[in-house]
């Protein structure tokens, strides 16, 4: 059983339970996982939803942002 933050996040943990493409993932709960970024010269730390392991070995962190206003459409984001 897992607690998501949003309909977005449970949404993309089912995608990940079904898909052939994944072998395993976990929820960035706790585990500290960051990717540092800068954007505009300033340096920003971006905390990813789950890290998933894909069936060819390789290695995917995901997320899902939104904007938090009603009606305004959610992304999803990928870095490998």
């Amino acid at each position: 059983m897992a607690v998501f933050d949003s309909r977005w996040e449970a949404s993309e943990a089912f995608e990940l339970d079904r898909s052939p493409l994944v072998a395993a993932w976990v929820e960035n709960d706790r585990l500290g996982s960051e990717i540092t970024y800068s954007f505009r010269g300033i340096i920003r730390k971006f905390r990813p939803d789950y890290l998933v392991r894909l069936a060819n070995r390789k290695n995917a962190r995901t997320g899902t942002e939104g904007t938090g206003q009603s009606g305004t459409a959610n992304e999803a984001r990928v870095s490998s």
